[in-house]
């Protein structure tokens, strides 16, 4: 059996165990005030964490050569906590935590992963849950712009330009997966959203 084949099995096996996953990364999740008092409901937390990693369990079941479902995921997970008034720094913390569970997953004793195998495919996973975030914090900033017009959105990755209006504003550069601030001369994203705060 090549390694290739033991790897297949491996994810095949780590897709059984997606309900404990998704317990694991709730259970994280809400140890963040702003999660915790955000006001979204475990329904959908639950909902996002099982498609979320649906899509990263898809993506290196396949060696992460398509990428279609993940993209989407991404988009819609964007879009749909930018609207909610997420902050963008507590979003990026919950997109890394599935890095940490399904790294979890992978080395428990229970699926006596061979431990050359799970080395060799690190950087697989790691990049997987990197392009899941960027996917992320794209439409996160693009809808942001859509309803709001350009709004300074700061990162630790960041590149500085203004708009046609003469506001400057951050961009944010792909990959970058450092929590940055949730605040900007609009106010907080909170405060830009039904009037709540975090």
């Amino acid at each position: 059996m090549t390694d290739d084949e033991k790897w297949r099995g491996v994810v095949a096996a780590l897709s059984e165990l997606l309900p404990g996953m998704v317990d694991t990364f709730i259970a994280r999740i809400l140890q963040d005030p702003v999660y915790s008092e955000s006001g979204l409901t475990i329904e959908d937390l639950r909902r996002s964490s099982h498609d979320s990693l649906v899509a990263i369990l898809g993506v290196l079941q396949d060696g992460g050569t398509t990428m279609d479902a993940l993209e989407s995921i991404a988009a819609e997970l964007g879009k749909r906590r930018a609207r909610q008034g997420l902050p963008l720094d507590s979003l990026v913390r919950a997109i890394r935590l599935d890095f940490s569970v399904v790294w979890d997953a992978l080395s428990a004793s229970a699926l006596a992963v061979d431990p050359a195998l799970l080395v060799s495919r690190t950087e697989l996973v790691w990049r997987t849950v990197d392009t899941f975030a960027s996917r992320v914090q794209a439409r996160y900033v693009a809808e942001l712009d859509i309803s709001s017009g350009p709004t300074p959105i700061c990162s630790t990755s960041t590149s500085r330009s203004y708009s046609p209006q003469g506001n400057r504003r951050n961009r944010i550069l792909p990959g970058s997966l450092e929590p940055c601030a949730s605040t900007s001369a609009h106010g907080s994203l909170w405060q830009r959203s039904a009037g709540k705060t975090a």
